[in-house]
């Protein structure tokens, strides 16, 4: 459907009625114009009957029919109108224009009948004679009472009309005028109605561009209904800039929600493509970051093969869905799906969530493994000195060298037994300080520290003549935010390893090394070395590469879980260099910049 301006519906219609108008008023007026000339044009032969009929009367009453034929002429030349005397039988006695001879009876013509009954007589019809329309009036010519004849004024429709054009002439350019003058009103008066409505039209665009706050400039306008109009649309304007703003923050705000959720979301429709994901499902299901899953059909992605039994069966009848599937990669998410419905209650699609519980199982493993391992390590001193205290207990040992033996036995596994729960004790001291931040740090030197560590092992270090250096790159002496204590907690447990797993005769190294952005500790020995497979878990709780050994050297296999700890809660990391038969390099990271 073509769609035209206002204007232009406007403007031709007006236009349109006002010709129609003015075209009615001009027959009219024409019509009028007629009858007005034809009763002026009686008027005017009436004047000219009373005017002349005293002398006609004379001249026909004295039979002076020449002479009144030649007056009759020159009157009807003179006025411009036929003039003709007939007697009260009918008969034409006299005719301006014709031969009176030759024209019939006229006693039966209306007019005629009219006078002869004493009264102005008129007409209008075709003349049998000139066989041209003409105006009559007729008047009875008296004397002495008595009619002795009738005077016929007559003038021709045909001067009438012309006449009648000549004044039309000057009506037809008036009337142009007053259509051009007419034109004019309509095209300023509709313009003064469309023009508002244009503007308004104008600014509500802004709308469209989602440009509500933008003020309504009102247009000039005297008319209440376009003022009204303006006044709606900018009260709707503001409502709908307070609704879109509402809107919007509340979009913006389920937006964010929604991206910084790091539980996965995925919304499917009927067809399963894909309608709505959040960066955390490309993070779980291994997506770059870039990628657009938006109308995809989940069959066509590989990476979401394992969810796809979830999505057919939850349109088909199932209202909710709580499960956990396992991928490829060794990752475990457990899953929530519901079936989103329309309005109706029909089904529009599925939504799926996915919680990452890797961590958590992972955590759950490690805490199973820590419970056994705690067990193991408590129970096998446990188990030592319940046994040496029972032989010792019913007198089974009888000399005193095997009691002293027995009661060397139990105190060295009574001391690991200590060390193991001190260890835990530790540990869960610093765990719980770094959780709430509760570590309390200061500027201190950390050489000092290093060498605090250094007399605390110094006599062990002796006692297998092994040798320790401490050096620092370009003589760096740094001070750092630190817990002096925990820090030198940690560089004991490390050295302390050194000297255990290094031979006799050997040397520890111990070095600090400035970084751009920190500072490294090294701790290096000249022990086995540990092969790489066991790097990762070294710093785990109870984890030795060789248990047998560590129990033999007194360790309660919580140390390095001790020093990685400590660093942590200096913001720092931990690393190692080693390999089978090549030694080990213990490393502590601490940021120059602590909080």
């Amino acid at each position: 459907m073509k769609v035209t301006r206002l204007f232009w519906k406007l403007f031709p219609t007006y236009f349109l009625i006002s010709l129609f108008g003015l075209f009615i008023l001009l027959l009219i007026s024409r019509y009028a114009l007629i009858n007005f000339l034809v009763e002026q044009s009686r008027n005017s032969l009436l004047e000219k009957a009373n005017i002349f009929k005293q002398s006609y009367t004379e001249l026909l009453s004295n039979n002076e029919l020449e002479k009144l034929s030649s007056e009759i002429k020159l009157h009807s030349k003179q006025f411009n109108h036929r003039v003709t005397i007939i007697d009260p039988k009918g008969t034409v006695l006299v005719d301006s224009n014709y031969e009176s001879l030759k024209m019939e009876n006229h006693r039966l013509r209306p007019e005629i009948i009219s006078a002869l009954e004493d009264s102005v007589g008129t007409d209008t019809r075709k003349s049998s004679t000139l066989r041209k329309e003409f105006v009559y009036l007729a008047v009875p010519l008296k004397e002495n009472g008595k009619t002795i004849g009738i005077l016929r004024n007559s003038v021709s429709i045909k001067q009438i009309i012309f006449e009648m054009n000549k004044l039309g002439s000057k009506v037809l350019l008036w009337s142009f005028i007053l259509v051009f003058i007419l034109s004019l009103i309509i095209y300023f008066q509709t313009k003064n109605i469309t023009d508002p409505l244009e503007q308004i039209e104008e600014q509500v665009q802004w709308f469209t561009d989602d440009n509500f706050d933008k003020e309504l400039v009102m247009p000039e306008s005297n008319t209440h209904e376009v003022q009204s109009l303006a006044l709606a649309i900018t009260e709707m304007g503001k409502r709908l800039s307070k609704q879109f703003n509402k809107i919007l923050k509340n979009k913006n705000a389920q937006e964010a929600i929604f991206k910084s959720m790091a539980e996965g979301v995925l919304s499917v429709d009927l067809d399963l493509r894909v309608k709505h994901f959040n960066r955390a499902t490309l993070e779980l299901f291994n997506f770059p970051a870039d990628v657009n899953l938006k109308g995809k059909l989940i069959s066509e992605i590989d990476n979401f093969v394992a969810v796809i039994p979830f999505l057919d069966s939850l349109p088909k009848g199932k209202i909710k869905i709580d499960s956990e599937v396992s991928l490829e990669q060794g990752r475990i998410f457990k899953v929530t799906g519901r079936t989103l419905l329309n309005l109706e209650g029909d089904p529009k699609g599925t939504l799926l969530v996915f919680h990452d519980m890797t961590q958590l199982r992972l955590l759950e493993t490690h805490r199973k493994d820590f419970v056994a391992n705690v067990s193991h390590e408590l129970k096998t001193p446990l188990t030592a000195i319940q046994g040496f205290v029972e032989n010792l207990k019913n007198g089974e040992v009888k000399d005193e060298e095997t009691r002293q033996k027995f009661l060397n036995i139990i105190s060295k596994h009574a001391i690991r037994l200590n060390t193991i729960i001190e260890d835990l004790l530790s540990l869960s001291n610093i765990e719980r300080e770094s959780e709430v931040n509760s570590v309390e740090l200061f500027p201190f030197s950390l050489n000092e520290v290093i060498k605090s560590s250094l007399s605390t092992v110094e006599l062990k270090a002796s006692n297998k003549k092994i040798e320790i250096s401490f050096t620092t790159e370009n003589d760096l002496s740094p001070t750092l935010r630190i817990n002096s204590q925990l820090l030198e907690q940690a560089f004991v447990n490390l050295i302390d390893n050194a000297i255990k797993y290094s031979p006799e005769h050997s040397e520890v190294k111990i070095k600090v090394i400035e970084e751009s952005e920190q500072f490294a500790v090294e701790v290096q020995d000249q022990g086995p070395g540990i092969e790489v497979k066991h790097h990762d878990r070294l710093f785990e709780r109870f984890y030795s590469v060789d248990k047998a050994r560590s129990r033999q050297l007194g360790g309660s296999g919580l140390g390095l879980a001790i020093v990685k700890h400590i660093v942590l809660a200096h913001n720092g990391e931990v690393g190692i260099r080693s390999e089978l038969n090549k030694g080990s390099t213990f490393i502590i990271y601490l940021p120059k910049n602590n909080s």
